[in-house]
């Protein structure tokens, strides 16, 4: 009885046991199938994540975002716009003119570019100017050039003293102060975004306005003063130096060069302005420089002759006012800029001021000896109101106007005045220069020179429309 009572107890425990496999059986296979399902939605939404990734990775710009764009190669500079570039492609990046930011496409859309957090400008308030890729940092960089280094793989900006990282805002660095706004300097845009010669020209933009020109007491060329009225144009922040006009012609003409003609002490021979060039001389380099840069030129030249330096000395020139390239600023023009505002003699007050913003033959000589007296590095001294600099002094400017003693007091010649079209007094000069007393410094001084021979007493600066 009792070995039945095991048995059946026996029994019933297999059946229970038997009964538990077979449960755990079939529940082992639904995990599996389960499993084999989860493994499967694991697969696909690999996939689909994957395929997400790939298709960001088409829609962003692939790579780190790091200080060279966010693909890790240079930017490609478009230039300064309005409004951002059509179709736009990885790194390329350019300068808004309507809010003053520059920007850099990131794939998805656009961020400000930025000098170590300086909000997407260069470090005085100006946009970059585009170097192109180098092996090791440019030669005599000026202020806000910017260039890829090849070798560490970064950007970098000079700030005036050094190279510093470029990087999209906010990467790194602290936020900084963002500097005075400025004016866009000009952007170098060639193919590919690389140009073979860049140069170094900050223009400045002066508003349309109307001012009265000249007025100067007892000085009858000057009078009777008027009242003119300008477009708004671009002016040159600095006097063209000669190592920009070596860049762009292969020669610097200039007389103020080796020998007992050397800088004064910590001054940059190859800044120091261009002299010593003819009249047709600065037209032609104008010329010369916005075929460079890709703009249409203003003067038709047809040379006549040129001396056994290369000085044209004879040349029929015509001026397209439309064109957008480099030209000469007209006479109203250049005192529209030196005088940014102001009526006095001079654009700063009070007039005893003038060693601080001027070179000239009271300063201009390291030993205060008249056989020393030379030009001088441009931007040493103060800039006047619209930020230019040696406006008066160091070296006379070339304009575009014949010269005439009687031009002022003849009508219709307030509009954008052009000048006379033709003169027996050669071409304005104005400014005053290393040689001269302060007084030819003043902002509406008058003074003419043959354009047919060079002085090493008359440079020039750029304008453009």
């Amino acid at each position: 009885m009792v070995t039945k009572i095991v048995k059946s107890e026996m029994t019933f425990q297999g059946t229970v046991c038997s009964n538990k496999f077979a449960a755990h059986t079939a529940k082992r296979e639904v995990n599996m199938e389960n499993v084999s399902k989860f493994k499967a939605i694991q697969k696909i939404t690999g996939l689909i994540f994957l395929l997400a990734v790939m298709a960001f990775s088409l829609l962003t710009c692939a790579g780190p975002m790091g200080p060279e764009g966010p693909s890790g190669d240079p930017f490609v500079w478009q230039g300064e716009k309005a409004t951002p570039p059509d179709n736009p492609e990885c790194n390329w990046a350019y300068f808004n003119t309507a809010d003053g930011n520059a920007y850099i496409w990131t794939g998805s859309g656009w961020d400000r570019l930025a000098k170590g957090g300086m909000d997407g400008k260069g470090s005085d308030g100006v946009s970059i100017i585009w170097q192109g890729a180098h092996d090791k940092p440019p030669n005599n960089p000026q202020l806000n050039w910017a260039y890829y280094n090849t070798t560490d793989k970064k950007s970098w900006i000079y700030d005036g003293t050094a190279w510093q990282v470029l990087t999209k805002d906010g990467e790194p660095g602290e936020p900084g102060k963002i500097g005075p706004k400025g004016d866009p300097g000009h952007i170098h845009s060639y193919d590919n975004g690389i140009c073979s010669e860049c140069f170094s020209i900050v223009m400045v933009q002066i508003p349309a306005g109307t001012f009265s020109m000249g007025g100067l007491t007892g000085v009858a060329n000057t009078n009777p003063p008027r009242d003119v009225t300008l477009n708004a144009f671009r002016i040159s922040r600095y006097a063209v130096t000669q190592e920009l006009y070596m860049a762009v012609t292969g020669t610097n003409p200039s007389g103020f060069k080796g020998g007992t003609n050397l800088p004064a002490a910590g001054e940059i021979q190859g800044k120091r302005p261009v002299e010593n060039l003819t009249w047709y001389d600065a037209v032609e380099f104008c010329n010369l420089l916005s075929v460079k840069e890709g703009f249409t030129p203003v003067y038709t030249i047809t040379v006549h002759s040129r001396d056994p330096s290369g000085h044209i000395t004879n040349a029929t020139v015509t001026a397209n006012w439309s064109a957008n390239g480099y030209r000469l600023p007209t006479e109203a023009e250049w005192e529209y800029a030196c005088r940014a505002g102001t009526t006095e003699e001079y654009s700063f007050i009070p007039s005893s001021d003038i060693d601080k913003y001027a070179w000239y033959s009271a300063n201009s000589s390291p030993t205060l000896l008249a056989v020393d007296r030379r030009t001088h590095q441009v931007g040493l001294k103060l800039p006047n109101a619209f930020g230019l600099y040696d406006m008066h002094g160091n070296v006379y400017e070339w304009c575009w106007d014949w010269y005439s003693t009687t031009y002022y007091g003849e009508s219709g010649n307030t509009d954008n005045p052009k000048g006379p079209v033709s003169g027996d007094y050669g071409r304005v000069r104005r400014g005053g220069s290393w040689t001269d007393t302060n007084v030819y410094a003043g902002s509406a001084f008058r003074n003419s020179s043959s354009p047919y021979a060079p002085y090493s007493f008359i440079g020039f600066r750029l304008v453009r429309r």
